[in-house]
């Protein structure tokens, strides 16, 4: 995951991009670690329940 601030627009502050979609990668993963966001980690949880 890789978390970009120059190349979005202006009125966004972040993006997120996982990279293993774009290599056809299915993540299942049994533990993800954030430590800089806590609003990402009820998303992650959504996501890979």
């Amino acid at each position: 995951m890789d978390g970009t601030f120059k190349i979005v627009p202006e009125w966004y502050q972040q993006m997120f991009t996982i990279h293993a979609a774009a290599l056809g990668v299915v993540l299942q993963p049994q533990t993800v670690i954030c430590d800089f966001e806590t609003a990402l980690i009820p998303a992650l949880q959504g996501t890979f329940p």
